[in-house]
């Protein structure tokens, strides 16, 4: 009965407990795409999974995998947000992952397998159709983002590339520039693709993005425009060309207009802009008016000449140094046309050619030395020295010329030895020694320091290591000659290095900094091998590189899983025990091996 008592007089206590508790663990999931519609292949969309319930969710970042005509683009970004109104909690849980089209066609994202507080969720698959790129675009050189904040950010930023002249000749430079708009700051950029140039010789300048920007008002917006690559193309065959788009990936801050940013980890949008696609119409140089000597010039250059000396002996050498310099590409032309008068040897000249940018153009010189070798005593007129070259600007070849003053030769101020008489026979020296008597009686001496087996050793020893001295010497002159060879000789023990670096930091509490020396050391693996920069590698790069190298699929891709699972481990810490980073840290060092024994 007491115990009938108490629980009446509980009882209220408990209801009231139970109206006010709130119900854990009832969530809702949805997965969207940002935008629904109008989706083209120069542009990037969002994939956002939503979490929302009464509790706050311990959401585990799913990976996207078998994507259909989409790739990833950055790493995924979460936001959280919670709520407590009326003595009601409410959270939300948003990840958010940035995907490109890689071309027109339908497109599919899968089914997401999605842990929420240790159950397991999925997505509903998500299928439209990627379009092709509209006429025109909002911004020119620039491609869409996901949702209406990346719509703003479209008119935020974009890429153009300019070249001063749609038409050129044969052998001219034209300058190309790469250039970023922005109205505001920018965080980390990397190319995502550039144009192989395989049909120009390209000379890079070099460019400060941004020391050199600089303010600049398109469709009525202020931007800030920072130069980021600068080159200079010379054709070497005539025709139709088109250079391809310059893709770029960098971040941004998007607007303050979200809610969610206030409580966001995120460093800003991930978004790709592209260069639109530059026709190039390459002429070939006229025939009419060519000279018989011209050497392939083009530009406007200027010559200078001049003689050593303006007297000389008879067999004494005499140097002739002629210089072109300009605007314009010199590097293959041949040199002035030159010929020796009668009595003069001429040697073949040696030649110094160098170029810099200045203002966008090339400037560039080359000279050439000469060596003459009179043999006759006298007062000897060198021809005119000419140089040919094509003009650009008139469309017309041009002849530059340099007229020498005569070179005084004179007799040889060394007497030659005089002949002898036919029959005349003179005495040098005795060529025979007499004998001279010993005196006192023999001893047995001490050998001499050029007997002893110590020097005769030492005196043997420099014909052992001077040609293995000059083997080193030429193998030091060839790896400081070739850099990629270099590099690769060197590539596997600076991954080995980097491995053991990492190998220190597996046991600390923060992952981030071991997964990341791991894919530092597997991508600067791959640079060194190819002589490229680790800087401008991404996943399908480094995959093209092994490709070309005739690297067998598995290796392939066990080299991807490993820098993506780097990746993951990264930016989802809780995923990264202990025995994961000693099973990562193995596999990069078995995949340096591997590569080494392929490569």
């Amino acid at each position: 009965m007491r115990a009938a008592r108490a629980f009446r007089r509980i009882l209220p206590l408990l209801l009231v407990l139970v109206a006010w508790s709130p119900s854990w663990g009832q969530y809702e999931l949805s997965a969207s795409i940002e935008p629904e519609q109008g989706i083209h292949v120069e542009q990037t969309l969002a994939f956002v999974i939503q979490v929302a319930g009464d509790s706050n969710p311990n959401v585990e970042t799913p990976r996207l995998s078998g994507l259909t005509n989409l790739r990833t683009v950055g790493t995924p970004r979460r936001r959280i947000a919670s709520n407590w109104v009326n003595g009601k909690f409410s959270a939300k849980v948003e990840l958010r992952y940035t995907l490109e089209p890689e071309g027109v066609g339908p497109a599919e994202i899968p089914s997401v397998e999605l842990r929420i507080d240790g159950e397991t969720y999925h997505t509903d698959p998500v299928r439209f159709t990627v379009a092709a790129a509209p006429a025109a675009s909002p911004a020119p050189g620039s491609t869409s983002s996901a949702g209406s904040r990346s719509a703003r950010n479209e008119k935020r930023v974009f890429l153009r590339a300019e070249i001063d002249s749609g038409e050129i000749w044969v052998g001219q430079t034209v300058p190309l520039s790469v250039l970023l708009y922005s109205d505001g700051p920018i965080g980390s950029a990397v190319w995502r693709s550039r144009p192989q140039l395989s049909s120009f010789w390209v000379e890079e300048l070099k460019v400060d993005s941004e020391a050199e920007a600089y303010s600049a008002t398109v469709g009525g917006r202020r931007y800030i425009v920072r130069p980021l690559q600068r080159k200079v193309l010379v054709p070497q065959t005539p025709g139709e060309f088109e250079i391809e788009p310059f893709a770029l990936q960098l971040q941004i801050r998007g607007s303050g207009n979200d809610p969610f940013n206030v409580f966001s980890l995120s460093r800003g949008d991930t978004l790709v802009r592209r260069t639109e696609p530059i026709s190039l119409t390459v002429k070939p140089l006229p025939t009419a008016g060519r000279p018989e000597e011209f050497g392939g010039a083009v530009g406007i250059f200027e010559l200078t000449a001049s003689l050593d000396r303006e007297a000389s002996a008879v067999n004494d050498a005499v140097a002739l140094k002629a210089t072109v310099s300009g605007v314009g590409f010199l590097l293959a032309v041949s040199p002035p046309a030159f010929e020796a008068p009668a009595g003069v040897k001429l040697f073949d000249p040696e030649v110094r050619s160098s170029s810099r940018g200045r203002d966008g153009k090339l400037v560039s010189s080359k000279s050439w030395e000469w060596i003459l070798i009179p043999n006759t005593p006298g007062e000897i007129r060198l021809p005119p020295l000419e140089f040919h070259f094509f003009d650009p600007t008139t469309g017309r070849y041009r002849t530059l010329r340099h007229e020498f003053a005569p070179l005084t030769v004179r007799h040889s101020d060394e007497a030659l030895d005089a002949p002898l008489a036919g029959g005349e026979i003179r005495v040098l020296q005795y060529d025979l020694a007499f004998i001279k008597p010993l005196e006192g009686p023999l001893r047995v001496r001490e050998p001499r320091t050029g007997e002893r087996k110590l020097f005769l050793a030492l005196l043997v020893l420099p014909m052992a290591w001077v040609p293995l001295w000059i083997v080193l010497g030429r193998h030091r002159a060839r790896l400081r000659r070739d850099v990629s060879l270099a590099r690769g000789r060197k590539a596997g023990r600076h991954a080995r290095r980097l491995l053991r670096a990492a190998a220190k930091q597996r046991t600390e509490t923060e992952s981030a900094a071991f997964h990341e020396q791991v894919a530092r050391a597997l991508m600067d693996y791959v640079a060194d091998r190819f002589n490229r920069s680790a800087a401008g590698l991404n996943y399908e790069t480094a995959d093209e590189l092994l490709t070309s190298r005739g690297l067998d699929e598995p290796l392939r891709r066990r080299f991807r899983c490993c820098l993506e699972s780097c990746d993951f481990a990264r930016f989802v810490p809780e995923s990264a025990r202990s025995e994961q980073r000693e099973e990562i840290l193995r596999e990069a060092e078995a995949i340096v091996v591997e590569l080494e024994r392929a490569l």
